[in-house]
């Protein structure tokens, strides 16, 4: 008898595990093409926070898959993953769903802007005599994801009634945001950096002011700088960096100062490089069209007229990786350009109507020593390539190309061959002196 009820203990008992099991899943962890740890969760989202935490080094990124173990072997992702290198926290985030803290959920942007609303319509903006508003107005967010902190609001304007248009704050994490008032039913929420320096959104100041109290980024940044108006040391510092990248000159006219900052906090694979005169490249770790071919100069389009460069991935067989370069060559007329610049919307004016990329750079699938190079001329259609090589210092156009090559910051990869071609086209003499780590001035002027 006793071995009977022995036998049934160790039978429900593997019934229970099995039933247990049952509810949970296993995934591999796909970091660089290579499996790295198989996990369990009750589905993708919670395995994807598990594999993070174990995973990720603090203040550091990555992107990652889940490949079911079993079943249909379903592959989910792309997941982009950092962990804060301070609070130590995690964010993971798949397209624009959050799985875990660090970005706005959707229920904190409407409960912000819900509170930015309330702010602009509780009566207080009613002009009358003798008041004069404040230029910041600072407040403590009851929001409780933000742990009651500060948010302050500036650029009050209107001549009946007093609006506040904008409004700063910085979220747990660290992630530094601007809201931008159009209306009661219109607010965007971006990231700060993006709002000062993307010149879509810089067509909110000019030199001069505008308004009743002006608004000018030459003057907005230094009061952002001050503790009596922001007590968040961070976006003092945010603040500090844009105006030194915008206002303050260097000596060295070789160099060309430009910040990089993660443009759009749920997508941290994206970084931009934004240079003074608001230009711009971008570095996306998106993975091209395996299959490599004239047409693909086709498939990006750049932000606007002001970016300069994108650079994704060409991926081979082996896991290896090149970088995929495409260019976009300002406009050759130096004040038509400058036109454009201090009016986005000049551009519908502009021949180019729409901005396109005129070249791409790419490793010669057939040939990893090799680099190629896309042509496409938007207004006749046409596309030919060719081998890049010195062979092309001739090429006005090329040399245009070259010297917004020789721009691209190391972090965004280090290019040797690319930069050594470009660097041999433009003129090897001017150039002597060219080092790693430094930012060559672009050049805005047509060559001669």
């Amino acid at each position: 008898m006793e071995k009977i009820i022995g036998v049934l203990q160790r039978l429900l008992k593997n019934i229970l595990n099995y039933n247990m099991d049952k509810s949970e899943k296993s995934y591999y962890a796909v970091i660089e093409n290579k499996k790295r740890g198989k996990f369990s969760g009750a589905g993708p989202i919670q395995v994807a926070k598990k594999v993070a935490s174990k995973k990720l080094k603090a203040g550091k990124e990555m992107e990652f898959y889940l490949d079911e173990v079993s079943g249909k072997k379903k592959r989910f992702g792309p997941y982009q993953a950092r962990k804060d290198k301070k609070s130590g926290k995690v964010a993971v985030v798949k397209g624009r769903k959050v799985m875990k803290g660090g970005v706005l959920s959707e229920s904190d942007r409407e409960e912000l802007k819900e509170i930015f609303n309330n702010f602009n319509n509780n009566g207080i903006g009613i002009i009358h005599e003798g008041w004069n508003p404040d230029f910041f107005v600072k407040s403590i967010l009851p929001v409780i994801s933000f742990g009651r902190k500060p948010i302050v609001y500036f650029y009050p304007s209107g001549l009946q009634r007093i609006i506040y248009k904008f409004a700063v704050f910085k979220e747990s994490i660290g992630n530094i945001y601007i809201m931008i008032y159009k209306s009661n039913i219109n607010i965007d929420i971006v990231s700060m950096t993006d709002f000062f320096l993307n010149p879509y959104y810089s067509s909110n100041f000019n030199t001069v002011g505008n308004g009743r109290f002006g608004l000018n980024k030459r003057n907005i940044l230094p009061y952002l700088q001050k503790p009596e108006i922001i007590e968040s040391r961070t976006i003092r510092t945010e603040a500090e960096k844009i105006y030194d990248v915008l206002y303050i000159p260097i000596t060295d006219k070789k160099k060309q100062k430009a910040m990089i900052y993660v443009p759009n906090y749920y997508q941290p694979r994206i970084k931009k490089c934004v240079y003074s005169n608001l230009t711009f490249g971008i570095l996306d770790n998106e993975t091209v069209n395996p299959i490599i071919s004239q047409n693909m100069i086709m498939s990006e389009v750049p932000d606007s007229i002001y970016q300069l460069y994108l650079i994704k991935q060409q991926s081979f067989f082996n896991g290896y990786y090149e970088p995929v370069i495409y260019i976009q060559l300002l406009l050759q007329d130096k004040n038509k350009f400058k036109t454009e610049l201090n009016n986005i919307t000049a551009n519908k004016q502009a021949q180019r109507i729409n901005p396109y990329f005129n070249y791409c750079i790419y490793t010669d699938p057939t040939n990893r020593k090799r680099l190629k190079i896309i042509s496409y001329n938007a207004l006749t259609k046409f596309i030919s390539s060719f081998d890049f090589n010195e062979n092309l210092s001739t090429d006005v156009e090329i040399k245009m190309a070259c010297y917004i090559l020789l721009t691209i910051p190391d972090i965004f990869g280090e290019l040797k061959r690319v930069r050594r071609i470009a660097n041999n086209i433009i003129n090897p003499q001017q150039f002597v002196d060219f080092q790693r780590n430094t930012l060559s001035q672009p050049l805005l002027n047509p060559l001669v």
